[in-house]
């Protein structure tokens, strides 16, 4: 599991073979950087991979192409920004972080 700046890592660490079976999280990955998005593109490990239309990291032109990898599970969360919140909407925000939850809970046990 890595979020945002841990993305690179995470990208740095699919060819190891301890992680041929993992399974990946992606929350709110740096989409603009290449390493970041090749490494998405031609994971061959199943990934849930949740961001928001409002990070600064999202492109939708990159995120339709990650849709042709079909072990990625995404998830684009409405005006969500890269902390994965509705800038002050406090409530909103509560309910975008438990919807994450129930989807990382619901992957993981699939």
């Amino acid at each position: 599991m890595a979020k945002s700046f841990g993305t690179i890592a995470l990208s740095n660490e699919l060819a190891r073979k301890s992680f041929q079976n993992a399974k990946l999280i992606w929350l709110t990955p740096l989409l603009k950087e290449d390493e970041v998005f090749q490494a998405m593109l031609g994971s061959e490990q199943e990934g849930l991979y949740i961001i928001g239309d409002a990070d600064r990291h999202y492109e939708e032109a990159r995120f339709n192409e990650l849709k042709s990898n079909h072990r990625l599970h995404m998830h684009l969360i409405k005006g969500a920004n890269h902390s994965l919140e509705h800038d002050f909407h406090v409530l909103d925000s509560i309910s975008i972080h438990k919807q994450i939850l129930t989807n990382i809970k619901a992957f993981i046990e699939a």
